[in-house]
């Protein structure tokens, strides 16, 4: 269990009787100062005259990495109650990602895909695209690469899908891999120069 205690007898403490890496940026905790949504919360007194919170599965807590534009909608539903749309999500995630506000998209991008239906399959690969561009500002490269490999069908990956799975894996240090994505966006559209500039990048560093 990982004990997090907030301000004497102000804030409860956050007990985690679980371990999950999915909760953290860069590693098994939670980040600094991130605000988390916690499922039905099971509160008690500690004894020692504060309370304490504890969560006991992975699904019962989730970071809220965004702030600004997200955090409001997600306290609209908290506090109001009214259901927030995957359109609306979506709407919001473009334009803090335009503000450059990236981890703000990236939530928002998040909850659009959490909310909308499977059916809605160009819905949702259109948010895994915009969310893959987004997530190596935050240093996610394979969730960048994951995103970008399912905003397209299998068997139609296009010139901006290989490039942002290239700049994923470069990142990652798979270079020979990230070559033959930076070559195979190059072949879609020859016309780009960032495509060959990467490219160029990524030969040396297969020979170091």
């Amino acid at each position: 269990m990982e004990l997090w205690q907030g301000l004497p007898l102000a804030c409860p403490w956050l007990a985690l009787g679980l371990q999950d890496d999915s909760l953290s940026i860069s590693g098994p905790t939670l980040p600094i100062d991130s605000p988390v949504a916690i499922a039905e919360p099971y509160c008690k007194f500690s004894g020692e005259g504060g309370y304490i919170i504890r969560v006991d599965h992975p699904s019962d807590i989730a970071v809220l990495r965004g702030d600004g534009p997200a955090m409001t909608l997600i306290m609209q539903f908290v506090d109001e109650g009214k259901e927030v749309t995957a359109m609306q999500w979506k709407g919001v995630g473009n334009k803090v990602y335009l503000e450059k506000n990236y981890a703000s998209a990236i939530e928002c991008y998040t909850q659009a895909v959490d909310t909308s239906s499977q059916e809605y399959r160009a819905f949702c690969q259109d948010v895994h695209r915009k969310r893959a561009f987004a997530n190596p500002t935050a240093k996610f490269f394979t969730a960048a690469k994951d995103d970008a490999l399912a905003s397209c069908a299998e068997e139609a990956i296009d010139e901006k899908a290989y490039y942002c799975t290239g700049r994923a894996t470069y990142e990652l240090g798979d270079y020979a891999k990230s070559k033959e994505y930076f070559k195979n966006s190059l072949k879609l559209n020859p016309k780009i120069s960032r495509y060959m500039k990467d490219l160029s990048r990524a030969n040396p560093r297969i020979r170091e």
